[in-house]
């Protein structure tokens, strides 16, 4: 949104305006794939062959890239996708200059106070906690074994790093890591429709853009979703997800008034019951005892 703000793209534009590689639905050839729609998870592209790299999507590398879109028109219908957020990583360092995690260090973790990044090499070792994670296989807890965590494969991307296709090493798609005060001062940015302690990080128009139903879904914004029934008769808006060992929930009231924060790691339950439980009975609770009494 800093990047439309500016003017260096519209949210309507061909995303293939902004890539080095041909993205289009092979069923649909002549539909264009849109920023906005892979902002809104309307792009009809998926994660069945999903990982951390842009090369299963690329025509000139993926032997399977057809695999990775829908037999629907792009625009038409909600898939959730993580490949789709990497790629946006990708038009960020195209349009800025910037490898992703710097654009994200300098215009928005800086000036908003916030001592994480998607970096972890920028993260003092010492500081770092893996999360523990439940694993059915053995019935057992242990620490979460995938990258996330491995600060020497960072360090070997960065040595090789390709602007416009490593910035799916680091997840876009939610790989920030951050403290709970960190996820609180981002929340009340948004809280206060893009500015923070005197810092403005996206115009008010932006922040309304992000929380509005687009393409159809009334519920799913940009990066930002509606979440009206977990509270009755109150609207919360915000995002809510789950990776690597961690389960966590940011909703606020739209007004501005009071937001949420529950970050968990480990449950035994299936991610979507972790996920009820978080960001409906918890969140149900503090409203109860803290906000409404």
């Amino acid at each position: 949104m800093q990047l439309v703000e500016k003017k260096k793209l519209k949210l309507d534009d061909d995303v293939n305006k902004y890539l080095s590689f041909k993205v289009v639905n092979p069923n649909y050839p002549k539909t264009p794939i849109t920023i906005r729609m892979l902002l809104s998870h309307r792009s009809s592209i998926n994660d069945k062959i999903y990982s951390w790299s842009l090369d299963q999507i690329n025509p000139e590398t993926g032997k399977r890239w057809k695999e990775c879109y829908n037999d629907y028109p792009p625009g038409t219908k909600y898939e959730y996708c993580n490949l789709a957020y990497n790629m946006l990583g990708a038009i960020i360092e195209n349009v800025s200059g910037e490898r992703f995690y710097d654009y994200i260090d300098n215009h928005i973790n800086k000036p908003l106070g916030i001592t994480g990044s998607y970096n972890l090499t920028r993260i003092d070792s010492s500081l770092q906690v893996k999360a523990y994670r439940y694993y059915p296989q053995t019935k057992s807890f242990g620490k979460d074994k995938s990258e996330v965590y491995d600060y020497s494969f960072y360090r070997k991307v960065e040595d090789n790093y390709k602007m416009g296709f490593s910035a799916a090493y680091y997840s876009p798609t939610g790989c920030m890591r951050m403290t709970a005060k960190d996820l609180a001062s981002y929340m009340m940015m948004h809280m206060n429709f893009g500015k923070y302690r005197s810092k403005r990080i996206i115009s008010k128009k932006s922040e309304r853009e992000m929380r509005s139903p687009q393409l159809g879904n009334p519920e799913y914004g940009l990066a930002f979703a509606q979440y009206p029934r977990r509270i009755k008769d109150v609207e919360l808006v915000g995002m809510v997800g789950d990776a690597h060992g961690i389960h966590s929930t940011m909703l606020f009231d739209p007004n501005g008034r009071f937001g949420f924060i529950v970050i968990c790691n480990g449950c035994t339950t299936p991610s979507s019951s972790a996920g009820q439980t978080m960001n409906t009975e918890i969140i149900q609770r503090l409203y109860k005892y803290i906000i409404k009494n």
